[in-house]
Formats: structure tokens, sequence, C-alpha cells
């Protein structure tokens, strides 16, 4: 009996360490949900926490990554827009087309007052989703820059994708 229970010890061991692995990503989402029920009861700082523990389980949940960077983003804490734009570059250096990250950082950029990298965020967004209000932020963002023509070229981009768009169609006359 007593040379099984070292097997076994080390059998449990090993299921466990397997079990943890397979089931990372699964961990991950659910600590995304109970962030999202600690954001919804307005406690921010603990849904943050919440966030960035399912990213340290799984660096590519781009939920998590998301919902971590826009609680960030909105408080306007510098120090927060700062974790923000990091959190987001580091998952958008392995999905680099990921839209919504983008859209994310790029936000966070703004706020910071970094234009001309929240420009190409989210034109770059806009353009791989041909999504009229990202390549519109980025044509206000490029006026922030002080770039005319870099403006008017992503609101005439904006407009081929919605020639409707309101906001765009300002951006373009203020661009002129």
């Amino acid at each position: 009996m007593s040379d099984r229970a070292p097997r076994r010890v080390l059998l449990t061991a090993i299921a466990i360490l397997c079990a943890t692995a397979i089931l990372r990503p699964q961990i991950s989402s659910a600590l995304v949900v109970r962030g999202d029920d600690l954001a919804y009861g307005g406690q921010s700082a603990r849904a943050r926490r919440m966030y960035g523990r399912a990213i340290a389980l799984d660096r590519d949940n781009a939920a998590a990554v998301d919902r971590l960077a826009f609680s960030e983003t909105i408080s306007h804490l510098p120090a927060l827009l700062r974790a923000a734009t990091a959190v987001t570059s580091r998952y958008l250096s392995r999905h680099p087309h990921d839209v919504t990250v983008l859209g994310d950082r790029a936000l966070a950029l703004e706020l910071l007052g970094n234009y001309t990298s929240a420009e190409r965020d989210f034109a770059l967004a806009g353009h791989l989703s041909r999504d009229v209000q990202s390549l519109t932020f980025a044509g206000f963002a490029a006026l922030h820059a002080r770039s005319a023509v870099r403006a008017r070229k992503l609101f005439a981009d904006a407009l081929r994708v919605d020639s409707t768009y309101e906001p765009a169609l300002r951006g373009f006359n203020r661009a002129r």
C-alpha cells in the first residue's frame, strides 16, 4: 500500500496540471464574466483585477483585453490610459488585425494626446472592417494632429463606406 501512495499523489498532480492547461481558456472566460458582473455593479477596480487575472491565464483572451482596456480608458486617469495602451499593444503584437482592440488602443492614445498614433490605429481598424465610424475617428485624430491632408483622405474613405454619414461629411468640410 505504501508504494502506491506516492504514485497516486504523482498521478493526481499530473491530472490536475493537465486539467488546468486544458481548462485555462474556460477559466479565463469565467473571470471575464465575473469582471463584467463587478463592472455592472459599479466596482470598476475589482472588475479590472478580474480582467487582469483572465489575461494572466490566457494572454490571447480578446474579450479580457478589450474589457480591461476599455475600463481603464473610461477612467480618463493618465496612469490607467498608459496601462490600457500597454495591455493592448502586447495583445496587438500577436494579433495585429483585431479591430476591437485596435479601437481600444486608439481611444486611449487619443485621450493621452497621441493623435498621430490614434489616427493610425483608428484608420487600420476602419480599413480592415470597412467601418465608417472608425475611419471618421481617424479623420478627427488627423485634424487634432494638424494634418488636414490626411484628415480629408480619411473622411473621404469614410464617405466611400457610407456617403450619408453626417460626422464624416462635417469632418470632410472642416478639413478643407
